[in-house]
């Protein structure tokens, strides 16, 4: 297998120090962050392990305050930073 698999062992050790690094979601700006969003989204390019393009987001279960799931509700939409900031009194 690759080293550039999202499969291989170095993918999922590389996506996890990444979260640990950077735990607040780009979009709603809470923290829990559990996915890597590409900011250019996969489908406009290529590279995967493009690490410069990554940034840190909710994905399912959603978000622990604002219950977002922003990955996927932002989906391949242009967004600013932060554009989805949400109320903790939601």
């Amino acid at each position: 297998m690759s080293q550039h698999s999202e499969d291989s062992r170095a993918y999922r050790r590389l996506r996890a120090q990444f979260l640990e690094t950077y735990p607040v979601c780009w979009i709603c700006k809470h923290g829990g962050a559990n996915q890597v969003d590409h900011k250019i989204p996969r489908s406009r390019r290529r590279g995967r392990l493009e690490t410069w393009n990554w940034r840190p987001s909710h994905g399912p279960p959603g978000c622990p305050v604002c219950g977002q799931c922003c990955n996927q509700v932002r989906g391949t939409r242009d967004i600013e930073p932060g554009a989805w900031v949400t109320s903790p009194d939601w």
